[in-house]
């Protein structure tokens, strides 16, 4: 290499002009960068300006959110298990009623579209529990053809489109909790979004339009709702958490804190359920402790702990809370002095009647109420979700929750007898509790097209696959 090289002496002579006659080029570039930003400011502020002034104020703030929802939108465009973390978050605390707008529909085209981009991109979606997805596709196909035999058809279109919206949501837990680590994260999420929903109503509120309390007028109190905003609704979710509270109790015992938390927690959640004054909750929190006792007779720890707090609690409980129990026993002895006891047994001999009238095809999902108007004065829907299924969907309806039931149950018992693992067995303990007091519970609450009700319908099919030997990681994204 010669002196005339330009990859010699670097920085000396004409190398040094070179660069003096870039950087003005530089410069001139830079200057014409500036420009172009000034100009694409000052059209920006134009936009905005001119927005402000022709726009609603609605209209630029959701304009605004959308601009601040890019980036979460895109990350979680590629995590459609993010997207039903939150679902259920929301769906479990019911923070929609704090929102201007409906959420749910958003965030559920959100997921499907999620998932449509991790399988175009090669991911794998498996139902990995086909006879229990083909199950739940048989129930959306019964509550579609239902619609046809509808005389109330607005009502049972309603019905339909939240029914659909709660079995698309419950498919996807079916496709994304393959694994032991995503079936815990579930069960935390649930639990994190039920506590939520119990104590945080004494902080903050609900809104003023949705703070409607039931008040009970003969007893002169109000019934606790959380920000469920139904007494016997949310006295459900806490039959629904309570085994689950119970295994958390024994899974994690690190670190130390856990386990107090836990346990203030469980104390809390039959204290607010007691605050409710639902005798089916009630009912569902005497099941609880019957099976409980008899499935963990050998398990002194939990056991103590449920006679005692139990006990506690039996102390702590309001005296109208036990007056209101006691009622249970003067309402079936005259079961016309208590009114809403007479209107909810009106109501079971008429979704009897209707059922075994319409055993086919049902009088059509949302119609309970237009067709018991031929039978009683008032319009209430059937105080029983297995007999709201089998009034307005007809045997094929009901014969389809009843087999996903007694085929968990089979799941659940062969859970209990796995010796080699210890936490299986004391899952499906737990799951045993809950499917029966559930059961138990749905019995007085119309709720067969509700997601309460048809979580823990999917929660054993989850736990066995969780729980298998065959169990895996999913792929990471």
């Amino acid at each position: 290499m010669n002196g005339d090289s330009p990859y010699v002496n670097c920085s000396g002579g004409d190398n040094h002009v070179r660069g003096g006659s870039g950087g003005g080029a530089d410069d001139s570039g830079s200057r014409k960068v500036r420009r172009r930003l000034a100009g694409a400011f000052l059209v920006t502020a134009v936009l905005i300006t001119a927005a402000a002034v022709l726009l609603p104020s609605g209209a630029i703030i959701l304009l605004l959110l959308a601009v601040l929802a890019l980036p979460a939108f895109f990350f979680l465009m590629a995590r459609p298990e993010y997207v039903l973390a939150i679902i259920l978050f929301m769906t479990f605390t019911n923070f929609y009623i704090f929102l201007p707008m409906g959420l749910f529909r958003p965030l559920s085209l959100l997921l499907v579209t999620a998932l449509l981009a991790v399988w175009l991109d090669g991911r794998r979606l498996v139902f990995r529990d086909r006879f229990l997805s083909t199950l739940i596709f048989a129930f959306f196909l019964i509550a579609f053809h239902s619609m046809v035999f509808a005389e109330d058809f607005p009502s049972s279109i309603d019905e339909f489109e939240s029914l659909t919206g709660v079995l698309v949501i419950i498919a996807t837990v079916l496709l994304l909790a393959d694994s032991r680590k995503y079936f815990l994260a579930f069960l935390i999420v649930l639990t994190l979004a039920t506590m939520i929903s119990n104590f945080f109503p004494f902080i903050i509120p609900p809104p003023s339009e949705f703070a409607s309390k039931t008040l009970m007028w003969e007893e002169g109190v109000l019934r606790y709702e959380g920000y469920q905003l139904e007494a016997n609704y949310f006295a459900f979710h806490q039959v629904f958490i309570i085994p689950i509270l119970l295994f958390l109790l024994v899974k994690f015992d690190r670190p130390r804190c856990v386990r107090p938390l836990i346990l203030a927690a469980l104390a809390g959640t039959v204290f607010v359920l007691m605050l409710s004054f639902s005798r089916g909750g009630f009912v569902g929190l005497l099941v609880i402790l019957a099976v409980l006792l008899v499935v963990e007779r050998r398990n002194r720890a939990v056991m103590t702990i449920a006679v005692v707090g139990m006990a506690i609690l039996t102390v702590a409980a309001p005296a109208l809370y036990w007056d209101r129990i006691i009622s249970l026993y003067e309402a079936a002895k005259h079961v016309s002095q208590d009114h809403a006891i007479m209107v909810r047994v009106q109501t079971l001999r008429v979704a009897f009647i209707l059922g075994f009238e319409n055993p086919v095809f049902g009088v059509g999902i949302g119609n309970f109420i237009y067709h018991s108007a031929r039978f009683i004065p008032f319009t209430k829907v059937v105080h029983s979700a297995f007999l709201q299924i089998f009034s307005e969907l007809g045997l094929p309806g009901l014969l389809v929750v009843s087999t996903i039931f007694i085929r968990n149950l089979f799941i659940i018992r062969s859970m209990m007898r796995s010796d080699s693992n210890g936490e299986r067995a004391q899952l499906g303990r737990f799951l045993m509790v809950q499917q029966i007091a559930m059961a138990a519970n749905a019995m007085f609450i119309p709720i067969g097209y509700e997601f309460i009700f048809w979580i823990p319908l999917v929660i054993p099919s989850l736990a066995n696959l969780a729980y298998s030997e065959k169990a895996g990681e999913p792929e990471r994204l």
